[in-house]
């Protein structure tokens, strides 16, 4: 897992730590309403493990969170650019160019 996908999902799963905990939701009414254990609840907040994008949208609905919008927030988090090695940097190069070619398209 590259650095930026590192970040990208520590902030996914900080993100959903903390809605659960305000609603009080424990791991084991998440997981049982997602279809997964409270284990994989647990690791996908510690960021031990990825999580599915369909496992995401259910979680996001459940605890009231806008999924494009920790989508977004997750993608510029992990944009921590100094931290970067070269790889992600090119990577993260060639993801800005591919948004600026997407962009002069509509115009």
């Amino acid at each position: 897992m590259s650095q930026l996908d590192e970040e990208f999902y520590k902030y996914i799963g900080m993100k959903i730590k903390e809605a659960r905990h305000l609603k009080k939701y424990s791991l084991e009414y998440i997981g049982r309403h997602v279809g997964k254990t409270k284990k994989t609840i647990q690791r996908y907040e510690e960021n031990e493990i990825r999580i599915d994008c369909d496992i995401l949208l259910k979680i996001c609905n459940l605890l009231n969170l806008n999924y494009q919008t920790l989508l977004n927030h997750a993608r510029i988090y992990s944009l921590n650019i100094e931290s970067l090695n070269e790889n992600d940097k090119i990577r993260l190069t060639e993801h800005i160019l591919e948004y600026i070619d997407s962009l002069a398209k509509k115009i």
